[in-house]
Protein backbone atom coordinates (compact mmCIF):
# COMPACT_ATOMS: atom_id res chain seq x y z
CA UNK A 1 0.00 0.00 0.00
CA UNK A 2 1.28 3.47 -0.86
CA UNK A 3 1.66 6.43 1.43
CA UNK A 4 -0.70 9.39 1.36
CA UNK A 5 1.31 12.57 0.94
CA UNK A 6 -1.57 15.04 0.55
CA UNK A 7 -4.82 15.92 2.27
CA UNK A 8 -7.58 18.43 1.65
CA UNK A 9 -8.37 21.13 4.22
CA UNK A 10 -11.04 23.82 4.56
CA UNK A 11 -14.66 24.41 5.61
CA UNK A 12 -13.73 23.31 9.14
CA UNK A 13 -12.59 19.89 7.87
CA UNK A 14 -9.51 17.86 7.07
CA UNK A 15 -9.92 15.03 4.55
CA UNK A 16 -7.24 12.32 4.64
CA UNK A 17 -7.83 9.81 1.83
CA UNK A 18 -6.86 6.16 1.57
CA UNK A 19 -4.45 5.35 -1.25
CA UNK A 20 -4.95 5.19 -4.18
CA UNK A 21 -7.41 8.05 -4.25
CA UNK A 22 -8.91 10.88 -6.25
CA UNK A 23 -10.68 14.05 -5.09
CA UNK A 24 -13.17 15.68 -7.44
CA UNK A 25 -15.35 18.71 -6.93
CA UNK A 26 -19.07 18.08 -6.68
CA UNK A 27 -22.01 20.46 -6.42
CA UNK A 28 -21.17 23.64 -4.55
CA UNK A 29 -18.32 22.91 -2.15
CA UNK A 30 -18.95 19.16 -2.01
CA UNK A 31 -16.03 16.82 -2.65
CA UNK A 32 -16.32 13.31 -4.09
CA UNK A 33 -13.54 11.00 -2.91
CA UNK A 34 -12.80 7.80 -4.82
CA UNK A 35 -10.61 4.96 -3.63
CA UNK A 36 -9.68 2.09 -5.94
CA UNK A 37 -9.78 -1.24 -4.10
CA UNK A 38 -9.37 -4.88 -5.09
CA UNK A 39 -13.18 -5.07 -5.13
CA UNK A 40 -13.50 -2.05 -7.40
CA UNK A 41 -13.83 1.69 -6.82
CA UNK A 42 -15.50 2.98 -3.66
CA UNK A 43 -16.82 6.54 -3.36
CA UNK A 44 -17.68 8.88 -0.55
CA UNK A 45 -19.14 12.38 -0.76
CA UNK A 46 -18.27 15.09 1.78
CA UNK A 47 -20.55 18.12 1.98
CA UNK A 48 -19.37 21.01 4.18
CA UNK A 49 -21.90 21.95 6.84
CA UNK A 50 -23.84 18.73 6.32
CA UNK A 51 -23.34 15.27 7.78
CA UNK A 52 -20.88 13.30 5.75
CA UNK A 53 -22.81 11.19 3.27
CA UNK A 54 -21.80 7.84 1.88
CA UNK A 55 -21.63 7.72 -1.88
CA UNK A 56 -23.23 5.06 -4.03
CA UNK A 57 -21.16 2.16 -5.21
CA UNK A 58 -20.50 2.57 -8.95
CA UNK A 59 -22.36 0.20 -11.22
CA UNK A 60 -20.35 -2.55 -12.94
CA UNK A 61 -18.66 -1.16 -16.01
CA UNK A 62 -19.07 2.45 -14.94
CA UNK A 63 -15.92 4.37 -15.93
CA UNK A 64 -13.83 5.62 -13.04
CA UNK A 65 -10.91 7.91 -13.84
CA UNK A 66 -9.01 7.56 -10.56
CA UNK A 67 -6.53 5.28 -12.28
CA UNK A 68 -5.62 7.89 -14.87
CA UNK A 69 -3.07 9.70 -12.70
CA UNK A 70 0.28 10.23 -14.35
CA UNK A 71 2.61 7.69 -12.79
CA UNK A 72 6.35 7.22 -13.32
CA UNK A 73 5.77 4.33 -15.71
CA UNK A 74 3.69 6.50 -18.04
CA UNK A 75 5.65 8.56 -20.52
CA UNK A 76 4.70 12.20 -20.23
CA UNK A 77 7.65 13.82 -21.92
CA UNK A 78 11.10 14.97 -20.99
CA UNK A 79 11.91 17.20 -18.06
CA UNK A 80 9.33 15.80 -15.62
CA UNK A 81 11.56 15.88 -12.57
CA UNK A 82 13.32 18.96 -11.26
CA UNK A 83 16.69 19.45 -12.89
CA UNK A 84 15.60 17.72 -16.13
CA UNK A 85 15.54 14.24 -14.67
CA UNK A 86 16.67 14.75 -11.06
CA UNK A 87 14.06 13.69 -8.54
CA UNK A 88 13.59 15.49 -5.24
CA UNK A 89 12.09 14.30 -1.98
CA UNK A 90 8.42 14.71 -1.30
CA UNK A 91 8.61 15.09 2.48
CA UNK A 92 6.80 13.18 5.17
CA UNK A 93 3.89 10.94 4.37
CA UNK A 94 0.54 11.74 5.95
CA UNK A 95 -0.82 8.46 7.25
CA UNK A 96 -4.47 7.69 6.62
CA UNK A 97 -5.04 7.09 10.31
CA UNK A 98 -3.22 10.19 11.54
CA UNK A 99 -5.12 12.62 13.75
CA UNK A 100 -6.29 15.51 11.59
CA UNK A 101 -6.85 18.35 14.00
CA UNK A 102 -9.37 19.38 16.58
CA UNK A 103 -12.98 18.39 16.39
CA UNK A 104 -15.05 15.27 15.92
CA UNK A 105 -13.99 12.73 13.33
CA UNK A 106 -16.45 11.03 11.03
CA UNK A 107 -16.47 7.60 9.44
CA UNK A 108 -15.55 7.95 5.79
CA UNK A 109 -16.51 4.45 4.78
CA UNK A 110 -12.92 3.25 4.40
CA UNK A 111 -12.40 5.84 1.66
CA UNK A 112 -11.42 8.95 3.59
CA UNK A 113 -10.91 9.98 7.22
CA UNK A 114 -12.78 13.17 8.07
CA UNK A 115 -11.79 15.37 10.99
CA UNK A 116 -11.68 18.97 12.12
CA UNK A 117 -9.71 21.53 10.16
CA UNK A 118 -9.31 25.20 9.24
CA UNK A 119 -12.46 27.26 8.84
CA UNK A 120 -11.63 29.11 5.61
CA UNK A 121 -14.50 28.71 3.11
CA UNK A 122 -12.48 27.04 0.36
CA UNK A 123 -10.44 23.89 -0.11
CA UNK A 124 -6.63 23.86 0.04
CA UNK A 125 -4.17 21.01 -0.54
CA UNK A 126 -1.92 20.34 2.43
CA UNK A 127 1.37 18.47 2.10
CA UNK A 128 4.26 18.18 4.53
CA UNK A 129 6.12 21.39 3.59
CA UNK A 130 3.32 23.62 2.30
CA UNK A 131 -0.34 24.39 1.70
CA UNK A 132 -1.38 25.22 -1.87
CA UNK A 133 -4.62 26.13 -3.66
CA UNK A 134 -6.75 23.52 -5.42
CA UNK A 135 -7.49 25.07 -8.84
CA UNK A 136 -10.91 24.67 -10.43
CA UNK A 137 -11.21 22.17 -13.26
CA UNK A 138 -8.56 19.78 -11.94
CA UNK A 139 -8.98 16.55 -10.00
CA UNK A 140 -6.55 15.88 -7.17
CA UNK A 141 -5.11 12.38 -7.48
CA UNK A 142 -2.50 10.20 -5.86
CA UNK A 143 0.32 8.51 -7.75
CA UNK A 144 -0.82 5.06 -8.83
CA UNK A 145 2.59 3.51 -8.18
CA UNK A 146 3.47 3.09 -4.49
CA UNK A 147 7.12 3.85 -5.34
CA UNK A 148 6.22 7.29 -6.74
CA UNK A 149 6.72 9.87 -3.97
CA UNK A 150 5.26 12.81 -5.87
CA UNK A 151 2.86 14.34 -3.32
CA UNK A 152 -0.05 14.54 -5.76
CA UNK A 153 -1.07 15.10 -9.37
CA UNK A 154 -3.65 17.58 -10.60
CA UNK A 155 -5.24 16.21 -13.76
CA UNK A 156 -7.22 18.52 -16.02
CA UNK A 157 -8.68 18.83 -19.49
CA UNK A 158 -6.72 18.08 -22.66
CA UNK A 159 -4.38 15.63 -20.85
CA UNK A 160 -2.95 18.45 -18.75
CA UNK A 161 -1.15 17.64 -15.50
CA UNK A 162 0.34 19.70 -12.66
CA UNK A 163 2.48 18.46 -9.80
CA UNK A 164 4.72 19.90 -7.05
CA UNK A 165 8.30 19.07 -6.14
CA UNK A 166 10.61 20.14 -3.35
CA UNK A 167 11.30 22.38 -1.66
CA UNK A 168 14.83 22.08 -2.99
CA UNK A 169 17.93 24.18 -2.32
CA UNK A 170 17.92 27.24 -4.55
CA UNK A 171 21.51 26.68 -5.66
CA UNK A 172 20.49 23.39 -7.30
CA UNK A 173 18.41 25.34 -9.81
CA UNK A 174 20.64 28.40 -10.13
CA UNK A 175 21.66 27.81 -13.77
CA UNK A 176 19.50 29.32 -16.53
CA UNK A 177 18.91 25.89 -18.09
CA UNK A 178 18.59 23.86 -14.87
CA UNK A 179 15.09 22.65 -15.79
CA UNK A 180 15.61 22.43 -19.56
CA UNK A 181 16.09 19.01 -21.16
CA UNK A 182 18.12 18.54 -24.34
CA UNK A 183 15.09 18.09 -26.59
CA UNK A 184 13.22 21.09 -25.22
CA UNK A 185 13.08 24.65 -26.51
CA UNK A 186 12.77 27.63 -24.18
CA UNK A 187 9.65 29.57 -25.14
CA UNK A 188 9.65 32.20 -22.40
CA UNK A 189 11.31 33.30 -19.17
CA UNK A 190 9.78 35.81 -16.78
CA UNK A 191 9.25 36.74 -13.16
CA UNK A 192 5.83 36.78 -11.49
CA UNK A 193 5.95 38.53 -8.10
CA UNK A 194 9.40 37.12 -7.37
CA UNK A 195 8.68 33.67 -8.80
CA UNK A 196 10.83 32.64 -11.76
CA UNK A 197 8.84 31.07 -14.60
CA UNK A 198 10.30 29.03 -17.46
CA UNK A 199 8.10 27.82 -20.34
CA UNK A 200 9.27 25.08 -22.68
CA UNK A 201 8.15 23.40 -25.87
CA UNK A 202 8.85 19.84 -27.02
CA UNK A 203 7.36 16.95 -28.95
CA UNK A 204 5.90 13.86 -27.28
CA UNK A 205 4.50 10.95 -29.28
CA UNK A 206 4.38 13.10 -32.37
CA UNK A 207 2.42 15.92 -30.73
CA UNK A 208 3.62 19.39 -29.70
CA UNK A 209 3.61 19.78 -25.92
CA UNK A 210 4.06 22.68 -23.55
CA UNK A 211 5.68 22.58 -20.12
CA UNK A 212 6.09 25.26 -17.49
CA UNK A 213 8.08 25.56 -14.26
CA UNK A 214 7.24 27.99 -11.46
CA UNK A 215 10.18 28.30 -9.04
CA UNK A 216 8.59 29.74 -5.91
CA UNK A 217 10.89 31.24 -3.23
CA UNK A 218 10.59 29.23 -0.02
CA UNK A 219 12.01 29.72 3.50
CA UNK A 220 15.56 28.52 4.08
CA UNK A 221 16.91 29.67 0.69
CA UNK A 222 14.90 26.98 -1.06
CA UNK A 223 12.49 26.77 -3.98
CA UNK A 224 9.08 25.12 -4.15
CA UNK A 225 8.65 23.91 -7.73
CA UNK A 226 5.31 23.73 -9.54
CA UNK A 227 5.46 21.88 -12.86
CA UNK A 228 2.66 21.96 -15.43
CA UNK A 229 2.45 20.23 -18.79
CA UNK A 230 -0.11 19.74 -21.51
CA UNK A 231 -0.48 19.33 -25.25
CA UNK A 232 -0.28 22.78 -26.79
CA UNK A 233 -4.11 23.15 -27.12
CA UNK A 234 -4.43 22.76 -23.33
CA UNK A 235 -1.49 24.97 -22.39
CA UNK A 236 -3.50 28.09 -21.51
CA UNK A 237 -5.66 26.27 -18.94
CA UNK A 238 -2.68 24.51 -17.38
CA UNK A 239 -0.67 27.75 -17.28
CA UNK A 240 -3.45 29.63 -15.47
CA UNK A 241 -3.92 26.85 -12.92
CA UNK A 242 -0.20 26.52 -12.23
CA UNK A 243 0.13 30.29 -11.78
CA UNK A 244 -2.75 30.16 -9.28
CA UNK A 245 -0.99 27.46 -7.29
CA UNK A 246 2.36 29.25 -7.34
CA UNK A 247 0.80 32.52 -6.16
CA UNK A 248 -0.89 30.77 -3.24
CA UNK A 249 1.94 28.58 -1.87
CA UNK A 250 2.24 28.94 1.91
CA UNK A 251 4.99 27.28 3.92
CA UNK A 252 3.80 25.20 6.89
Amino acid sequence: MGHVFARLVGHGMTLVPYWPYAFRRGDGDAVEVTRVTVDGPARFVVRPGITVKTGETPKPGEPVTAGEAVGPAEAVGAGEAVGAGEAVGAGEAVGAGEAVGAGRTADGGGVVDVGGGPDHPYWMIEISPAVVPWPDGFSLESPQDAADHTPFYLLGPDDSAIFPQGPVRADRLAGPDAVVAEDQTVLARRSENGTSVVELGYEHEGRPWWQGYWLVPFPGDRLFVVTAQAPVPGAATAREAAATIAAGVRAR
